[in-house]
């Protein structure tokens, strides 16, 4: 038997970060997928380092890479694998090729050392099969991130977790969507802190509405909850609003100045009405500056596009708590040849609750309602996610009766006008609506409390 060689290809390895340098969705998807030891080579792999950090600031290209280097090898191979490039496709079978080669290099690893131990005589046939097992088991669970947990483990750290769970219940709960005011008042969203217990990591939650009824708006005051009234780190990707005109939103929420006047700055009522209102615009968006709430605009939008930038974002600031996807219907699928329109929503679906997974986030996705109000594919849909919650108008024929056992206080009830339905709850079974009022002129939306529950 001939000498045996380390797999490689390093013409996968370059196509890989050639494709990296000019193409902004090969370089999110590389960054969801692989890791730096899926290089072999010292160059490539030094270079993808330097892609990942340029990546925290923008999309890196060939100049900016070779500011970088040195070595004048090192910089005409990278300029050779620029040159690599021949679009996505041709990009995907190098990325394969390249994922697979890893793995096959594992097992030369996995080999070279178990051929090893047959040569030592304090080796067991026994210690041989549990080095290859476990070599094995490792690469074949590498690319699902699972794992199989024993009773004993499991059991043991539940109860370790339910022992700091009861000492420090507050600190076990999710991410709230209500906070409470310095007078004591609560406002938000507390009927859906009850409903899922708080967001929770791995969680997928679907909210939808009609066109024009508030999807953009509702999402928009959850993430300030969770922003700038707490101190969670949420990124909010936009496919269709500007940025300017969110941070209007935002700001006028705060304010309680209309977002038309903060948008074309032409603040109305008396003088005194005015420098009011223009103090309170200036503070809230000093409130906003010191947030914790990142916004983007994407007008093309695929879930791998998302991962690589959640995954780049954690990258440039360390930590992200929650994530805001807005919204389902403009997404785009690379490959949906055949699908179904139906078929590709719930194809984004369940790769954005894949994401929530992998990351352990809190993913909040906005969905559209049809005029029948509907979204298409919704079982399927409503199986990837732990809570699907539909944002109405409050129709005065449909919910009297049920705002009337709500409701003693009617001048309360009169203020109610939109309400959260819960389609599914994973976490609870309480199927009452959650009841909210929503000032379009200012696009504030709070859940009126009923008064028994």
């Amino acid at each position: 038997m001939g000498e045996t060689k380390v797999p490689t290809d390093q013409q996968a390895e370059m196509s890989v970060v050639g494709a990296m340098m000019n193409s902004e969705e090969a370089l999110d998807e590389v960054m969801s997928l692989v890791e730096e030891e899926f290089f072999y080579y010292n160059t490539t792999r030094k270079t993808f380092r330097l892609l990942v950090d340029l990546s925290t600031s923008g999309r890196p290209d060939l100049q900016a890479v070779l500011k970088r280097l040195e070595d004048a090898k090192e910089r005409a191979l990278v300029r050779q694998a620029d040159q690599m490039w021949n679009g996505m496709k041709a990009f995907r079978n190098h990325l394969q090729d390249l994922k697979e080669t890893y793995r096959k290099r594992q097992f030369y690893y996995i080999a070279h050392k178990t051929l090893q131990m047959t040569q030592e005589t304090n080796a067991t046939a026994e210690d041989i099969s549990g080095v290859m097992e476990k070599g094995i088991g490792t690469i074949s669970f590498e690319d699902s991130r699972e794992d199989i947990i024993a009773p004993k483990e499991y059991a043991k750290e539940g109860l370790e977790l339910f022992k700091q769970r009861f000492e420090k219940p507050e600190e076990s709960y999710g991410i709230r969507l209500s906070h409470t005011l310095p007078n004591g008042q609560v406002v938000g969203f507390p009927s859906l802190d009850d409903t899922f217990m708080g967001l929770r990591g791995g969680d997928l939650i679907l909210l939808a509405a009609q066109s024009g009824h508030g999807k953009t708006a509702l999402a928009q005051n959850l993430s300030r909850i969770m922003s700038v009234h707490q101190t969670y780190v949420t990124y909010y990707e936009n496919t269709e609003m500007s940025v300017d005109e969110m941070r209007v939103r935002l700001v006028s929420q705060l304010t309680q100045v209309p977002a038309t006047e903060v948008l074309t700055g032409r603040l109305t009522g008396t003088q005194i009405d005015i420098q009011d209102k223009y103090t309170r615009v200036e503070r809230g968006f000093k409130l906003l500056g010191k947030s914790r709430l990142y916004l983007s605009r994407i007008p093309m939008l695929t879930p791998h596009k998302s991962r690589g930038l959640a995954r780049r974002f954690r990258l440039k600031y360390g930590k992200l708590d929650a994530l805001v996807i807005d919204y389902l219907g403009r997404m785009e699928l690379e490959n949906s040849q055949g699908m179904q329109e139906w078929q590709m929503l719930y194809e984004i679906t369940k790769q954005c609750k894949t994401l929530a997974v992998q990351l352990n986030i809190p993913v909040i996705l906005l969905s559209q309602l049809t005029e029948e109000g509907k979204i298409e594919g919704a079982r399927k849909i409503k199986n990837e996610c732990d809570g699907v919650l539909f944002f109405e108008k409050v129709h005065e024929k449909d919910d009297e009766d049920e705002l009337r056992k709500s409701f003693y206080d009617e001048e309360k009830a009169k203020r109610v006008n939109y309400k959260l339905v819960k389609y599914k709850v994973r976490r609870n079974d309480n199927a009452a609506p959650i009841w909210c009022q929503f000032h379009k002129p200012t696009v504030f939306i709070n859940e009126i409390v009923p008064d028994k529950r």
